[in-house]
This record gives structure tokens, C-alpha cells and sequence, in this order.
């Protein structure tokens, strides 16, 4: 005898009280039919799950609680004729006849004589596991398209650094199937350095447990061509926390390494030209503070570049000239009109004149707002000089090319006189 039947004495057991109790008291819905496929008895979780009481339950066709298509399936399999157990996910009616899913498990009855007069069916609410199953089966989808169409480069590695999935991409890369890659390592497809990398890279992550994030690594293929690529690797862990492998995405970013390098030698390129031209560049902000200065703009007020940063013109001229250049700089940045070859003469902190042709420009940002300006101007004192002194030759030798015209006139003159005595 089992422990449960000495605890509770046969007699109780024989009358049929535990099976009663058990069955009112189930956390599952439980009906029995009859030999017409009647309901004829249930207990008190069906009306519940079902949302339904006595007058609809009792003598109710048991193919009515399934969607027609649900019960086809079910008859299809001849359960009572076969006399079968039968297990089995499927959807029943509510009396709102709201869906609802349930794993349902049947059984035939048979008399003593061995006939068939009924059968017991127990429904278990899965709806909640159903919700769940689904939203993992569309999260999964999701996931999935996203392995299948992104460019990148997604893979898992268990804890020997072999391949356990690998997108598209990947195997791509590798000219590979990604059924061909499963269970191999990177030692199998790069340059043994750059595998040994990856692995070392690979061992820190599960030795650590923090992600290897952005790290940009040059890669050769096996066809020689030279690739750079962005990595982040994070640990694989199991539903539990335990790390068992890694995973990772690389970014083919050979083509923006490709427009850094080119970027770079332009860079070194204008700023070779900014830094040895003999004339001024300057780029202010709004404010019209010095952002950057050239060399030759600094050595013109006997500074360092990195001393004029930050500061404006009011630092270093005049007032009035400073407000001046101010007010044209207030005007570009207004109308965004650039002032050109304007020729401005500058008093030095010593009291000298220097005249300077000067181009200023509105600064403006990657969106194209005016976030400034920028200039260059060009020391045209000895050009102003030389011009001032032609001029004076010239006014010298027009004045001369004057008094010789009046002597010629008055030499005529003279002449016509003594002619006139004569």
C-alpha cells in the first residue's frame, strides 16, 4: 500500500471521496462525455476556463467547444473507435467564443463488458506559454532576418574559439558556406598572426567577462587583399549567467580607414600650406574670437598662435580699427556676403602702418549654418609705398613737363616779338 493510502485509510480511498476531491479541486479542466459525445459531467475549473455554467455545459455536444477546423482535426484521428489515448495542443471556445489555447489529453470508457460508453478529456491553459512561444517564434524571425541581411559580420564561438553560427556575411567573407565554417576556428581561414590575435582577443572576453568593444584590426585575405575591420566581442552566456563562448560583430570599415588616411594627408597637406604661406589665415567664431590662427598671422603681432586663440582684435588694434573689423565680420555673418580684397590699413602696438588686402568669408558648419569667419589678408605696404611714390615721380614729372611747356611757349613767344621789330 502507498503512503498516501496508509496516511488517508482504505475505506476513504475505497469510497471514492479522493478521487472526488481530486477531481474538484484540479487545476485543470476535466469533462467527461457519454457515448453521444455529451458532456454529462465536469468540474469546477471547466466552468471557469470556459467561462461557462451549468445550463451551457450540461448534455453539450463536446465538438462544439473547438473551432470546426480544431475538432476535424481531432475526429480525423478516430480516438473512440480506435480506443486510443490521445495528447494533443489544440484551441477551445470560450462562451464568448474567444479562442483559447489548451493541450488537451483524452481518454475512452468502456463498460465492464469492454464497450466503449464515453470518454474523459483534461485541458490545460497554455495560453500564456502560447503568448510567449509566439513572441520567441516572431522575436526569433526577427533575429534571424537580421542575421540573414545584415552586412556585417555576426558569429558564436564556444569555449575551444570554434564557430558555432555564423551569418551569411560571414561565411561570405571566408568565400565560404556557413555550414563550412561550423566547428572550425579562425586558424582555419587567416594568417596564423591575426588568428593568434583573435584568439587572445577571444580568451580575454571569457577570461574577463567584460566585451571587447570598437577595436579596429587589419585583416588580409586569402586572396592577399588587405581589409580593416571594426570588433566587438561580448561573453555567450547560458540562460543561467555561465559564460560559454563569445560572440561577436566585425564592420568592414576599409573604405572609411581608406578616407581617414586620405583626410590625413590633406590635412598635412593644408596645413603645411596654412603654416609656411606669408600671408594671414585666421578662422573665428561668432563671438569673433580666434579658433585658429596661422604662424604668419601671430608673427605679425610678435605672438605665438596658441596665445591669440580665444581672444579677439580688440587684444591687439586699436579700438576704433577692431570695432571696424568687428562690424564687417557682424555683417558678413548677417548676410553671409563675403567681403573681398578690401584694403585696410593697420597701426601696430608700436605706432607703424601696415596696409593689408583683406578676404573675409562666412564660416559655416557641415549643415551649412554660419557658425563664424574666416579670413586671409595679404601686407601690401611696400605695393602702397611703391604706388605712393609713383605717384609723387609722376606729379614730380608732370610739373616739370608744365614749366617746359611754358618755357617752349614762352621762347615762341619771344621769338614772334623780335620778328614783329624787325
Amino acid at each position: 500500500m502507498s503512503e498516501i493510502a496508509k496516511q488517508v485509510g482504505p475505506a476513504w480511498m475505497e469510497s471514492g471521496e479522493l478521487y472526488r476531491v481530486v477531481f474538484e479541486n484540479s487545476a485543470v479542466a476535466i469533462t467527461v462525455t457519454d457515448d453521444q459525445e455529451r458532456i454529462v459531467l465536469w468540474n469546477h475549473y471547466t466552468e471557469t476556463l470556459l467561462g461557462m455554467v451549468y445550463e451551457d455545459l450540461y448534455l453539450r455536444p463536446v465538438s462544439s467547444l473547438y473551432p470546426a477546423e480544431e475538432w476535424e482535426k481531432i475526429r480525423a484521428l478516430h480516438i473512440r473507435q480506435k480506443g486510443i489515448q490521445f495528447h494533443h495542443e489544440t484551441k477551445v471556445l470560450r462562451q464568448s467564443r474567444e479562442p483559447i489555447d489548451v493541450d488537451i489529453s483524452l481518454s475512452v470508457i468502456r463498460d465492464p463488458a469492454g464497450q466503449i460508453v464515453g470518454s474523459i478529456g483534461i485541458m490545460k491553459d497554455v495560453s500564456e506559454r502560447k503568448v510567449m512561444e509566439r513572441a520567441l517564434l516572431s522575436e526569433h524571425s526577427r533575429l534571424q532576418a537580421l542575421l540573414d541581411n545584415i552586412p556585417d559580420s555576426i558569429y558564436f564561438k564556444d569555449l575551444q574559439n570554434r564557430f558555432v553560427v555564423v551569418n551569411p556575411a560571414k561565411a561570405a567573407r571566408a568565400h565560404l558556406s556557413e555550414e563550412e565554417m561550423v566547428g572550425k576556428t579562425d586558424f582555419d581561414f587567416l594568417p596564423d598572426e591575426e588568428a593568434r590575435r583573435a584568439f587572445d582577443d577571444d580568451k580575454q572576453v571569457l577570461v574577463s567577462g567584460q566585451a571587447l568593444v570598437n577595436k579596429v584590426e587589419r585583416l588580409t585575405g586569402s586572396d592577399g587583399a588587405e581589409r580593416w575591420v571594426s570588433v566587438t566581442k561580448i561573453p555567450w552566456r547560458d540562460v543561467s549567467g555561465v559564460v560559454i563562448g563569445t560572440m561577436g560583430i566585425s564592420r568592414d570599415v576599409t573604405s572609411w580607414k581608406q578616407a581617414e588616411a586620405q583626410l590625413a594627408r590633406e590635412h598635412e597637406l593644408l596645413q603645411a600650406l596654412v603654416q609656411t604661406i606669408p600671408d594671414s589665415i585666421y578662422f573665428k567664431d561668432r563671438d569673433h574670437r580666434f579658433v585658429l590662427v596661422n604662424k604668419a598671422k601671430a608673427d605679425h603681432w610678435g605672438v605665438t598662435p596658441e596665445v591669440m586663440i580665444g581672444k579677439t582684435d580688440f587684444d591687439f588694434l586699436p579700438k576704433d580699427q577692431a570695432q571696424q573689423a568687428v562690424e564687417d565680420e557682424a555683417e558678413i555673418m548677417r548676410t553671409g556676403a563675403p567681403i573681398l580684397d578690401k584694403v585696410e590699413k593697420i597701426t601696430g602696438s608700436d605706432g607703424s602702418e601696415r596696409w593689408l588686402s583683406v578676404t573675409k568669408l562666412p564660416r559655416r558648419d557641415s549643415s551649412g549654418e554660419i557658425i563664424g569667419t574666416m579670413g586671409i589678408s595679404r601686407d601690401i605696404t611696400r605695393r602702397v609705398k611703391d604706388r605712393k611714390e609713383t605717384e609723387k615721380y609722376k606729379k614730380v614729372a608732370i610739373g616739370q613737363n608744365l614749366r617746359m611747356i611754358e618755357l617752349r611757349d614762352r621762347v615762341k613767344e619771344l621769338i614772334n616779338e623780335l620778328d614783329v621789330e624787325k
